[in-house]
């Protein structure tokens, strides 16, 4: 009997000391927002490995604002889209502030977080962020910034060394016609919902299609790039996409197994800093196309796999039987 009052009592002593401590760091705090208000500042402090997380319910298409001012400026936080393994924002590479057009609805995730040599020391940081949702929820598609929507979109939130599908339509079912690298900016053509994610029509080096919703984030138009000049003759007929090339020459080529090196007539078109559309005479009125982001090869339209090396400023990419040489002047016009 004396055991039995000695557990309960310690039951009870520990009943009332969970009941008295403070929220833990790493715990989820849902956020909500005081009546007629859009937004809240919160307080919080955070210690070594600790972390705070707080759950934001927000609808596609309304806009996010996170602030952050911290005592430890190794303190920062992120942000993750409903249903995503991955951070649409990281603040320890874009910052302490963030604005972005919300790709789908759901609970929005805002982690905040000690780099990991300031937790090994087992820092402490105090910390206010500023949290705002402003703007109605999108019930439709959107075309621009006047229609709700911005002008440009960045690829971000995806794991490290993956890229973004671009479809022929909005589903994942739907052929894929590229891929953009983490980072690429595209021009937003509308959004929509879909089933269970939003999809956006974007264009990016001529390529038009559709991705997921959760890997882009609004950002500023892309630096000018040098106006397309007329096109001029080109041997063999490279036609492209229909569009004025900025560029046009010759490179050495191979076209079959076997076959000496010789010179193959381009066509090249730069829309946007280190990316590049080119289309390369094979012969026979045929051409083929291989798509250059982020200063490398991305994407061909041959349905045989594409590889490269780079020596020096020398891009030496292979096609099935086909070799081509490709100076990186080609794509930059260096």
């Amino acid at each position: 009997m004396n055991g039995l009052r000695q557990a309960r009592s310690a039951t009870l002593a520990l009943l009332m000391l969970l009941a008295s401590s403070p929220i833990q760091a790493q715990d989820s705090q849902r956020v909500s927002f005081p009546r007629g208000d859009d937004g809240a500042t919160l307080t919080g402090r955070i210690r070594g490995y600790e972390d705070v997380t707080y759950l934001l319910g927000a609808s596609a298409g309304q806009q996010l604002r996170v602030e952050m001012s911290t005592s430890n400026a190794s303190a920062y936080f992120n942000v993750t889209a409903p249903g995503a393994d991955a951070a649409m924002f990281i603040g320890s590479s874009e910052g302490s502030s963030m604005t972005a057009v919300l790709p789908t609805s759901g609970d929005y995730r805002v982690q905040v977080y000690l780099m990991r040599n300031a937790a090994r020391r087992n820092e402490v940081a105090d910390y206010t962020v500023s949290l705002r949702i402003t703007g109605a929820a999108s019930a439709g598609d959107y075309a621009d910034g006047d229609a709700g929507g911005p002008d440009f979109w960045k690829v971000t939130g995806l794991a490290t060394g993956d890229t973004l599908n671009l479809r022929a339509g909005p589903s994942t079912g739907d052929a894929v016609l590229g891929r953009l690298l983490a980072g690429a900016v595209v021009r937003n053509l509308g959004c929509r919902g879909g089933t269970g994610q939003r999809w956006c029509k974007v264009e990016s080096g001529g390529l038009r299609g559709w991705v997921a919703g959760r890997y882009l984030r609004e950002t500023a138009s892309p630096a000018p790039v040098p106006p397309a000049t007329r096109p001029r003759p080109v041997a063999n007929g490279v036609l492209g996409n229909g569009e004025p090339f900025t560029a046009t020459g010759k490179v050495p080529c191979a076209i079959n197994r076997g076959q000496p090196t010789g010179q193959c007539a381009f066509g090249v078109i730069r829309p946007l800093p280190n990316e590049a559309n080119l289309w390369i005479a094979m012969g026979n009125g045929k051409e083929r196309y291989i798509l250059f982001q982020g200063g490398i090869p991305a994407f061909t339209d041959a349905d045989a796999a594409m590889t490269y090396e780079k020596d020096a400023d020398l891009f030496l990419i292979r096609i099935g039987t086909e070799r081509y040489e490709i100076p990186e002047a080609v794509l930059n016009g260096g």
